[in-house]
């Protein structure tokens, strides 16, 4: 599979404001993470999970990978976006618990020091529900200060935990 190409068409399709829904086969799902992948081509792939009609457990292994590794903010912001779908989303209609390794990359992320990883891993770690309380402490940690929050990332980062320490009734 040609997967730049698959990545140019998700791209165009949004710049011309449409959401694009990839359908990939099960080869071309085989495909996608056969080798060690350069970041360039880590980008692509995860923006094409990102973009998949179906969803794919077995991406669940290399997305928690790519989390827990050291990678650039762009990948880990692609890997988070991915593993909404993949991971999440997925592990809910199965109906199994979401990975330990995977609420541990997320725990590891809340101390990243970019605004907008952190961003959207308090994105992800709303949408666990119930399990989001194993990160409970370290969610709260995390929680930008007032000044801090003039960057419009951190602003997002300190209402998603304050919305979250409503939930947790804190």
């Amino acid at each position: 599979m040609n997967f730049q190409a698959k990545y140019l068409e998700i791209i165009g399709q949004l710049k011309k404001n449409t959401r694009p829904m990839v359908e990939l086969t099960p080869d071309e799902v085989r495909e996608l993470w056969v080798k060690e992948l350069s970041e360039e081509d880590l980008k692509q792939v995860l923006c094409i999970l990102d973009h998949t009609k179906k969803l794919h457990g077995e991406f669940s292994s290399p997305i928690i990978k790519t989390l827990a590794g050291d990678h650039s903010p762009e990948i880990l912001v692609y890997a988070l976006a991915a593993s909404q779908r993949h991971i999440i989303a997925k592990c809910g209609i199965d109906g199994v618990r979401v990975p330990k390794e995977f609420i541990e990359a997320l725990r590891k992320l809340l101390k990243n020091n970019d605004a907008e990883v952190l961003e959207w891993d308090l994105r992800v770690i709303e949408q666990l529900g119930g399990r989001a309380l194993i990160l409970k402490e370290d969610v709260l940690a995390a929680k930008p200060n007032f000044l801090r929050a003039l960057n419009p990332h951190k602003k997002a980062a300190r209402q998603i935990i304050t919305m979250l320490e409503k939930r947790w009734n804190i």
